[in-house]
């Protein structure tokens, strides 16, 4: 079976940012698939499996990132981490009554 390249453009909801944490279980996802990650914002672009490097972006609710995967299961693992960024919360429900 060929590689394949998939990617997804999303906003980011997370009234937080990209902090330590979602850092981690974003890392540990994508660590769950053989597939090369990347995720990118603006002009950076970063592993998607290093914590470290995922903080660099300083992502921001608001921002637009750029989930990308390129290996045997890149469909699922774009789907698992873009479902995964999309599920996070947004400050709009957070306000709701």
């Amino acid at each position: 079976m060929p590689a394949t390249e998939v990617r997804c453009d999303l906003e980011f909801h997370c009234t937080e940012g990209l902090h330590l944490r979602l850092a981690a279980q974003f890392a540990r996802l994508a660590s769950e698939f053989q597939a090369e990650i990347r995720l990118s914002r603006a002009d950076r672009v970063v592993d998607g499996k290093s914590v470290m490097e995922l903080l660099t972006l300083a992502v921001e609710c608001g921002s637009r990132v750029e989930v990308e995967a390129r290996g045997i299961d890149a469909e699922k693992a774009v789907a698992a981490l873009a479902g995964f960024l999309r599920l996070l919360p947004c400050e709009a429900m957070e306000h709701q009554p």
